[in-house]
């Protein structure tokens, strides 16, 4: 990663935008139309094959279709539908749980060799997914994807007909946009302090899922979304090593094996090897510099 691409560094409007947001409510539309309907048919899928594309999938479009409403919600000054929120917020929240163990489990596999105690929590993983995954259909079985669908798709409706004459949604719009950037320029002054690596990975994945929402209307420099995809994927690597590092120590504390502890102070080295990588790449000297 370059120098002259880091936060600092960045003092002008990164975001441009390409046409007024009337104009491009058609285009808007049919994007979150088709996210809802690819989670639509991903959930059914669900059903009959239990892969872990298909949970990604299903995540994927659900932090799609959240940052669509937020948009909307800003610009529109409105609340949130907290009811279909709480039926995504679930779904979300239970194929995050069988999510975990894959990461967890294609992680692990590749060092059995050298931690026996891999082996054992491995047996586990493959039980706690399959409750995961029995309790993830149950969740798409209450939940009526049919029904689901027509409401996404009626708040769709509804905020593209208020926002085709709300007056101020040019100026909302671009308010949002101002705030997208100033949120990923105020990572700078956070970002090395490692109990907010979680905080702002997600910071970080709502400002990428919210230019993707919106790449019909506005749009970021090549080189500010290739900053924002690689910070990203570093910040949920981190996170990653955490939640398998927290699951594993509970696991050696439950079986009283102190002794294969030594994977534990492994973990805890590939995870600082990381956080170093990113604050060389994304934080840089602090000392004010003069322009030539």
């Amino acid at each position: 990663m370059k120098a002259e691409l880091t936060f600092e560094r960045r003092d002008t409007i990164m975001i441009s935008i390409k046409s007024s947001l009337k104009e491009s409510l058609p285009k808007i539309k049919n994007l979150n139309k088709k996210r809802i309907d690819l989670l639509s048919a991903r959930m059914n899928m669900f059903h009959v094959i239990t892969d872990e594309n298909i949970v990604h999938d299903i995540r994927t479009n659900i932090r799609r279709i959240y940052a669509f409403e937020d948009f909307f919600n800003a610009v529109l000054e409105q609340k949130k539908d907290k009811v279909l929120r709480n039926k995504m917020n679930k779904i979300f929240e239970s194929a995050g749980k069988i999510r975990d163990t894959d990461i967890t489990r294609n992680y692990l596999i590749n060092y059995i060799d050298r931690y026996p105690i891999i082996v054992d929590y491995l047996g586990k993983l493959n039980c706690d997914k399959r409750q995961y995954i029995s309790n993830f259909q149950k969740i798409i079985s209450k939940t009526r994807i049919n029904k689901l669908e027509k409401q996404m798709l009626n708040e769709l409706e509804n905020n593209i007909k208020k926002a085709e004459n709300y007056h101020g949604l040019q100026k909302n719009s671009e308010n949002y946009l101002k705030k997208i950037e100033k949120d990923y320029l105020s990572l700078n002054e956070n970002l090395n302090n490692i109990k907010l690596i979680h905080k702002n990975r997600k910071k970080v994945k709502m400002i990428r899922y919210s230019l993707v929402a919106i790449k019909v209307y506005a749009e970021e420099p090549n080189e500010l979304k290739n900053e924002i995809l690689n910070l990203h994927s570093n910040l949920g690597k981190i996170q990653d090593l955490n939640t398998i590092t927290a699951g594993l120590a509970g696991f050696i504390n439950a079986k009283s094996r102190d002794k294969e502890s030594n994977i534990l102070k492994f973990l805890a080295i590939e995870r600082q090897t990381l956080t170093d990588e990113v604050l060389k790449n994304y934080i840089t000297d602090t000392t004010p510099h003069q322009d030539n």
